[in-house]
This record gives C-alpha cells, sequence and structure tokens, in this order.
C-alpha cells in the first residue's frame, strides 16, 4: 500500500490512543502490527501514545491505518471495525469532557435521528477544534 503524504495536521493522542487500543482489543497485539506494517506505519508497531489532548499522529497516519483497514477486510468488514473504534472513541472523549457530552447526550434524546446525526458532526467539529490546531 501506497503512504499518504503528511499533512501537518494532527490528531489528539487520546483519539490515537483510542484507536490503537481498539484495533489490538480487536485484532490481538499481532493483528495490529500486521496491519500496521500494511499501512506502511512501522513506526507506530509498539507505540502507544499518552491520554491526553496533545497533538498526536497526523492525518494522514490515520488514514493510512483506515484505508488499510478497508483494504484487509474489505467495505462491510472495514466498517464495522472503524465503527466500533468510532464508539469507543466517542466514550474516550465522553470521559474527559463528562459535563459537555452529558449536555450533548441529553440534548440528543429530545431531537429526531436526521437531527442527532447533525448535531453529533457540528459537536465533533467544535470539540476537535478547540483540543488541537486543525479547524
Amino acid at each position: 500500500m501506497q503512504r499518504i503524504e503528511k499533512s501537518g495536521y494532527h490528531h489528539s493522542n487520546l483519539l490515537t490512543f483510542s484507536m490503537l487500543s481498539t484495533l489490538e482489543d480487536i485484532l490481538g497485539a499481532n493483528g495490529l502490527v500486521t496491519l500496521l506494517r500494511y499501512a506502511n506505519l512501522d513506526e507506530l508497531v509498539n507505540y502507544m501514545p499518552p491520554k491526553n489532548l496533545d497533538d498526536g499522529v497526523d492525518f494522514a497516519d490515520m488514514s493510512s491505518v483506515f484505508q488499510a483497514v478497508e483494504e484487509i477486510y474489505g467495505v462491510r468488514g472495514g466498517h464495522a471495525l472503524l465503527t466500533r473504534c468510532g464508539r469507543k472513541t466517542f466514550e474516550a472523549y465522553r470521559e474527559n469532557f463528562a459535563p459537555l457530552m452529558t449536555f450533548l447526550t441529553l440534548e440528543l434524546k429530545l431531537v429526531p435521528q436526521e437531527k442527532k446525526v447533525k448535531h453529533g458532526i457540528d459537536f465533533t467539529l467544535k470539540l476537535l477544534t478547540r483540543t488541537g490546531i486543525q479547524h
């Protein structure tokens, strides 16, 4: 697989930790190593970032991980795997931003499904903009 060029923008360490630890839980340690090597990300083998909001892995590197998951497991299998990772990441952010996330959870219970998606995406954009250098 060809490596994606670095973007200069970074996911938070918390997001990177959540994604990599979930992939490791599902695939096992050897499975994660194989996935990272397939994605040409040898520097992430045996790397587990701290659980903080500092800049972590470049967007391009995480995109390479996502692409590798889809290439190895197919669209349907990759989607299921990455959905599980997304849910765990949401839980990690919920733990770190408890008051804000409690408000969002209560608010989402009161709106129809179509609006839940829009509110969720808007909230995620605001959260990621506040916790990193990306806008």
